[in-house]
């Protein structure tokens, strides 16, 4: 997202306007927005843009099920663009050959459909 993330809790209280706000406070840096609103404006500037959000099970830093969460619950134009999984271990998930392997198979699958998508004839409305 080319972004910086503030996950101060008292900050992202006092940016959201009475918004419920995400379990861990996370803000986009600067405009007060939680991360599920910069993902959502970004893919409706972009209608093409596709995410692959990647991390372990185990991970403290990136929740793996704040992220199926997140992606279960966008508006189905956006949700079929986002791709969230899960791998063994914990935020290095690369470190661990098996997990690897399971995140080499992700992306190589996640570009190849991108690809594919983009190389797809786009359908006009008939008249």
């Amino acid at each position: 997202m080319s972004t910086r993330w503030n996950r101060n809790p008292a900050e992202a209280t006092s940016n959201s306007a009475g918004r419920q706000g995400a379990s861990d406070g996370a803000t986009a840096a600067g405009t007060g927005a939680p991360p599920e609103q910069t993902l959502r404006r970004a893919m409706t500037s972009n209608p093409k843009l596709q995410v692959l959000s990647a991390c372990g099970y185990y991970d403290l830093v990136c929740s793996y099920d704040a992220n199926v969460y997140l992606a279960n619950h966008l508006d189905a134009g956006i949700a079929r663009n986002v791709i969230a999984r899960g791998h063994g271990g914990g935020h290095a998930v690369y470190t661990d050959p098996d997990a690897q392997m399971e995140l080499k198979r992700d992306a190589v699958k996640f570009m190849q459909n991108a690809v594919a998508a983009k190389q797809r004839p786009s359908r006009l409305p008939q008249k």
